[in-house]
């Protein structure tokens, strides 16, 4: 092939998951529409086991953040081979903790559901600030009505957390999140994130 006729090559390093994503498949037609990339999956066995002095060498690299992701293994094949990157890597530390990505979102000005923070050393454990009775809970002196949502923190929050509250079989007694009326989606109205 001569070089005129070399494509370029678009590492793909993202887990399996997200690789067979919709969204992934579209961007994926386009680069084949071209015609002028030549698309490398490094797929999960590759990204969790292998080197990075083994992985497939690229002219660009796509590499998108999910559970389980090795980011700084990413960073480091970024640092060594030197592809161009078609996504920051270094920002993608962000989506690690929801506190930082709502406060990132907060400070460009892009609304955020209504939240409170309630961190607990060990489950159950009793805070002065945090009252919960059977159709609310209190943050702060700031009611939040159920059903809402609970989530983590971050990823090893989920990971060591195996209740997540919903409350969803209480929405139809509920006077719904904001007061909303109990026929609306609660999560258009925004929620609470623990």
């Amino acid at each position: 092939m001569a070089e005129s006729e070399k494509k370029i090559t678009v590492g793909v390093c993202v887990m399996e998951k997200k690789v067979l994503s919709a969204p992934m498949g579209q961007i994926f037609d386009r680069l084949h529409a071209f015609g002028e990339f030549e698309v490398i999956h490094f797929g999960d066995k590759v990204i969790l086991e292998e080197p990075i002095e083994s992985w497939p060498i690229c002219d660009c690299l796509i590499a998108f953040y999910s559970s389980g992701y090795p980011l700084e293994k990413a960073e480091a094949y970024a640092a060594l081979r030197k592809p161009f990157l078609v996504n920051e890597l270094e920002p993608q530390h962000l989506l690690h903790d929801r506190r930082k990505v709502y406060e990132r979102l907060e400070m460009f000005g892009i609304p955020v559901p209504r939240y409170a923070l309630v961190i607990r050393e060990s489950p159950h454990e009793q805070l002065d600030y945090f009252v919960e009775e059977e159709d609310f809970v209190e943050v702060h002196g700031v009611r939040f009505w159920k059903p809402f949502v609970e989530k983590p923190i971050d990823e090893q929050g989920l990971e060591n957390n195996d209740e997540l509250d919903s409350y969803s079989d209480n929405f139809k007694n509920s006077k719904g999140l904001n007061g909303a009326d109990p026929g609306e989606n609660p999560l258009s109205k925004g929620g609470v994130r623990m």
